[in-house]
């Protein structure tokens, strides 16, 4: 018994320090990868679409906005701040009663997928909604099967 607990004390730590040993390699290269991954990560926009989206952003006026956000789209029709300038777009819109274009420009924030945050989507989706609930679509209307269908 005494030369079991002799030679089990070494064995544990042993064991221990291959444990340590191949978490510390894990944790070294960890970093290596972040650093990586963050230097792909970085802004992908421009200081001057940067301050286009501000621009919009700080329009009171839901004209103001939409015209705003379309000189954007005209000048940076592939930028990563689309995700910011689609919800002034279905704001404005809700502002000013046209449902139709509240569900246009929610689609399309949704349709950039992980690009939006859950939170930007989640509200995109609930505007959504509530402007199709406020639609008024007649059954008697010829194209109200269409559009129902297009709204789902």
């Amino acid at each position: 018994m005494n030369a079991t607990q002799r030679l089990t004390g070494p064995r544990m730590v042993a064991t221990l320090f291959l444990i340590a040993g191949s978490g510390l390699g894990v944790f070294a290269q960890a970093p290596a990868t972040g650093q990586d991954a963050g230097a792909a990560k970085g802004p992908k926009y421009t200081q001057a679409e940067y301050n286009a989206e501000q621009a919009c952003a700080a329009e009171k006026v839901p004209a103001a906005v939409i015209k705003c956000a379309d000189d954007f789209v005209a000048k940076y029709p592939n930028s990563d701040l689309l995700v910011y300038i689609y919800p002034l777009y279905y704001r404005a819109y809700t502002q000013l009663k046209n449902p139709q274009k509240v569900i246009e420009y929610a689609d399309k924030l949704v349709a950039l997928g992980d690009k939006a945050e859950p939170g930007i989507r989640y509200e995109a989706l609930y505007a959504r909604a509530l402007s199709y609930a406020g639609l008024n679509i007649k059954e008697t209307d010829p194209a109200a099967k269409d559009l129902a269908t297009k709204a789902r």
